[in-house]
């Protein structure tokens, strides 16, 4: 289409202004936007389409880019307030229509010029459309310029009575008045908002690259999207500014200066069109987070400060965003940094005292962390740090991190050191972040003022530090499996302390106030995984049983516990799948994942789906478990995914492959993990791989350092299978001593725990070396054997005298860790409790009745007894406990 030949009058020689008629022109650079095309093509079941939104967001640029993009036909109307006229506006509308379709409307042209009612001159219009053959776009750009009703409503009764080939596409920066709720009833109404014309973080991206070049650091974009919001006019601006200045790295300069562009924007566009009354209310504002009525009238003494703020945000909403309360909004940072800073050039004895206002009131209303800032902006930085504390334990609660992290660098060292729960709280917050090294030195900090015996009321801080202390260790002893060239670790020496504050925590050393509730519900789990490591399943159930229990009793349950809860469930799991107890695994996992979604928490359903991913092929469901390993892999983050957990979902992907005989894609994941520092879990695959490939000596040589520095750390999981991976390369090489010496340390480690699927996972070729162990065993040729009736139990599982494997639901019943007639891990004596109601026949609610605790704890109990006497139903767990003489 030529948009050239436009016609400048109309039928009745009205002259029009040829240019409201024409597309929007392309500005050099323009950023295409292929979502919001898209999204506009979606649009076309809708008769009408809005786009609405503040000035400055690309309303009329996508628009024009909409309709060149296909050469689709639209008619286009530019409208401003000379247009406010009910004929004027229907004449350019009129002569819009005819650019597209020439001689449309001429009757509703002549009607209109002599005078008759608008609503029915609109007739032959509207039959001159319901007859054009076609489709047909009209866009109204700019409509906020209309105020007049008449027009408002003449263009409803044109949209209620448009034929089908119609469609009418409106941007403004206020809803229209016009029949939006019926419209939108009859599915004719499609909406574009601020929210999807914001700038995307990709989109940012490709718009700052482009104006300023592609050599522009990543540094210097991200800040660009984050400081400009998506607001695409200031975005623009802002990467103008930087190419201005010819710089790349502009990260030292404040925002207010390095975007001088942006700024003079917001002053000549909003800023200064705004009365100055307005400005200087605004100005005063800028010191909040968030805007409200009533803390902005207790700074500023006005009395209209809400129907203000409601104004501001209707007539400017790129400036004036809504904040997450409702009636609250908080302001556009750049705008904000802008205004704070002529405050304290234009009013700095005003600066001081409306911080102090807003200090006291957010202290009225209880809350604390909003007053620290304020009362550090005073200069009482004495009573800042005293509201920090007040608000620290709360905050850690709510996984509310930011303001920590914030106080951290508001308060020097020899301040927030005299406050040992204060720097505790700095610790978690580091600690969760990622930063186990600041999380170290506040440690450090804690640990000089909190003393070992009660004193001076920080008696009940010894359990949290040692809470925090384990936690520190355990990242630390986890962090082995994370390639260290992709995330380098600082040396800490908590690792080698992990297992005395593993010791401390399993002796009830954390017991205190709820102070040490938050440090409980971090650690304690944590403390199961790294018993998990350590090869110590009894330890562990034993420690996640006690963690939900505790769970349970508390109160004040919230997202972090429920992560807790979902974490320990998973390691539940865990050990009950090592033990082949494969019902309770879906049991716990089943628990673990409903959590993981009501949560929204991509971590906990990762390693669920991961886990489930080997029940199911422990019950040979093959296409189950790549489905779950399919799961697994979606809960990713591609942006910030742990190296860790993206390595055990691919080396669990390898391992079936394997299962399934595509060696050939085994072997490639292979190559590929051949080059890096493996994770355990993938060294022990990457093994699996190689055994496949017939490669034993590499087998051997590779798992050599991996068996090494397992055993130094007391890793026994590792331990066990990679032994047991060395014991089938050994076989296979021929060298039968060194592989029954292999066999004998994995089986004697793997029997006093209760593994089995460590071993039985490894199939034919582990039965084949359970047979040579056996005939071994028989022949006197091994000291200290293990038990023959655990050695019965893995030919079951293995299927080495049946000639099939068996699942959970056929395996023998064995009572791992019940030796001599006597229970490896005691029974508590509540547990004996609760197991004489049980047998009294008592429902889990008598129960809890009886005893004075939760539904849920006595649920907790019941679990800790089937784990314990291995068993899965209430009829198994009398039976055994007959058996030991409990009752």
């Amino acid at each position: 289409m030529d948009w050239a030949t436009n016609r400048s009058e109309s039928s009745e020689g009205i002259p029009l202004l040829t240019t409201k008629l024409q597309v929007a022109r392309a500005h050099p650079g323009i950023l295409h936007r292929p979502r919001l095309i898209d999204r506009l093509d979606e649009g076309v079941r809708a008769r009408v389409t809005l786009l609405i939104a503040p000035a400055g967001f690309g309303k009329t640029t996508i628009l024009g880019d909409w309709v060149r993009r296909d050469e689709r036909r639209a008619g286009w109307l530019s409208l401003d307030p000379s247009d406010d006229t009910p004929q004027r506006f229907w004449q350019y509308l009129l002569g819009a229509l005819q650019q597209v379709q020439p001689g449309i409307g001429i009757g509703t042209v002549q009607m209109i010029s002599n005078g008759e009612q608008i609503d029915f001159a609109l007739t032959p219009l509207l039959n001159d459309l319901a007859g054009m053959a076609g489709s047909l776009a009209l866009v109204l750009d700019d409509y906020h310029a209309i105020t007049h009703p008449q027009i408002h409503r003449t263009l409803g009764f044109f949209i209620e009575r448009m034929p089908q080939q119609m469609r009418l596409v409106i941007s403004s920066r206020a809803v229209p008045p016009l029949s939006l709720a019926r419209l939108r009833a009859q599915g004719d109404l499609d909406e574009i908002g601020e929210a999807d014309l914001r700038f995307s973080p990709q989109e940012t991206a490709a718009l700052v690259r482009g104006v300023v070049d592609d050599h522009v650091s990543p540094e210097t974009v991200n800040m660009i999207a984050e400081e400009m919001e998506g607001w695409s006019v200031m975005v623009q601006l802002a990467a103008q500014s930087v190419a201005r200045a010819n710089r790349f790295d502009i990260l030292a300069d404040e925002s207010s200066g390095r975007y001088r562009y942006a700024c003079e924007y917001l002053h000549g566009e909003i800023l200064d069109r705004m009365p100055l009354e307005t400005l200087i209310f605004l100005r005063r504002a800028s010191i909040l987070e968030r805007l409200s009525a009533s803390i902005c009238s207790a700074i500023t003494g006005r009395t209209d400060a809400g129907e203000l703020l409601a104004t501001i945000a209707l007539e400017h909403g790129g400036l004036l965003r809504p904040a997450e309360r409702p009636g609250a909004f908080r302001l556009h940072r750049l705008a904000a940094l802008m205004l704070r800073a002529e405050l304290e050039n234009l009013e700095p004895e005003r600066f001081t005292e409306l911080h102090r206002r807003a200090a006291e009131w957010y202290e009225a209303q209880g809350l604390f962390p909003e007053t620290v800032g304020h009362l550090a902006a005073c200069g009482d930085m004495e009573g800042a740090v005293r509201y920090a504390e007040r608000s620290a334990e709360e905050l850690l609660a709510r996984r509310t991190l930011e303001p920590l992290l914030g106080w951290q660098e508001l308060f020097p060292e020899e301040i927030s050191a005299s406050r040992p729960r204060l720097t505790l709280a700095f610790a978690w917050a580091s600690l969760l972040t990622g930063d186990s090294y600041k999380a170290q030195l506040y440690a450090r900090l804690a640990r000089r003022k909190v003393p070992g015996s009660p004193l001076n009321g920080l008696a009940d801080l010894g359990g949290h530090l040692n809470a925090l202390e384990s936690a520190l260790g355990i990242q630390q002893s986890d962090e082995r499996g994370t390639p260290s060239t992709i995330v380098p670790r600082p040396a800490t020496p908590y690792a080698r302390h992990a297992p005395s504050a593993t010791d401390r925590i399993q002796r009830g050393d954390y017991r205190g106030q709820e102070a040490t509730q938050f440090g409980l519900t971090q650690a304690v789990p944590r403390v199961g995984l790294l018993q998990l490591a350590q090869g110590k399943l009894g330890a562990a159930m034993e420690t996640f049983n006690r963690a939900l229990e505790m769970l349970a009793d508390r109160q004040d349950v919230d997202d972090i516990a429920d992560v807790a809860a979902a974490t320990c469930h998973i390691g539940l799991a865990t050990i009950a799948y090592e033990r082949n107890r494969l019902d309770g695994a879906m049991s716990h996992l089943s628990e673990a994942i409903t959590l993981g979604r009501a949560l929204g928490n991509p971590e906990i359903l990762r390693d669920g789906y991961a886990l489930l991913a080997r029940v199911h092929q422990a019950r040979g469901d093959v296409d189950g478990a790549l489905d779950a390993v399919a799961e697994a892999d979606r809960h990713l983050d591609d942006g910030m995914a742990d190296l860790q957990a993206r390595s055990t979902i691919e080396a669990l992907r390898a391992g079936l492959w394997l299962h399934t005989g595509d060696n050939q894609r085994a072997a490639a994941w292979c190559r590929r993990m051949a080059a890096a520092e493996m994770p355990d879990v993938v060294a022990l695959g990457v093994a699996r791989v190689l055994l496949a490939q017939q490669k034993e000596d590499d087998v051997v040589e590779q798992l050599g350092p991996v068996l090494q520095a397992a055993e130094e750390e007391g890793r026994d999981d590792t331990v066990v299978r990679a032994t047991l991976l060395r014991a089938l390369a050994y076989d296979r090489l021929g060298e039968s001593d060194l592989s029954l010496q292999c066999c004998h340390k994995v089986l004697a480690l793997a029997e006093a725990e209760g593994y089995v699927r460590a071993i039985a996972d490894e199939g034919a070729a582990a039965a084949r070396l359970l047979k040579k162990y056996r005939s071994a065993l028989d022949a006197d040729e091994l000291p200290q054997p293990v038990g023959r009736e655990y050695l019965d139990v893995l030919f079951n599982v293995l299927g080495i005298t049946t000639g099939a494997p068996r699942n959970s639901e056929t395996t023998p019943e064995y009572s791992y860790g019940l030796g001599n007639g006597s229970l490896m891990t005691p029974i508590s004596d509540r547990e004996i409790e609760v197991l004489r109601l049980i047998a009294e026949g008592k429902s889990n609610a008598s129960i809890a009745s009886a005893l004075y605790i939760s539904v849920s704890t006595v649920k907790t109990h019941i679990n800790n007894l089937y784990s314990k006497l291995g068993v899965e139903s209430r009829t198994q767990a009398l039976a055994r406990a007959r058996e030991y003489n409990l009752l």
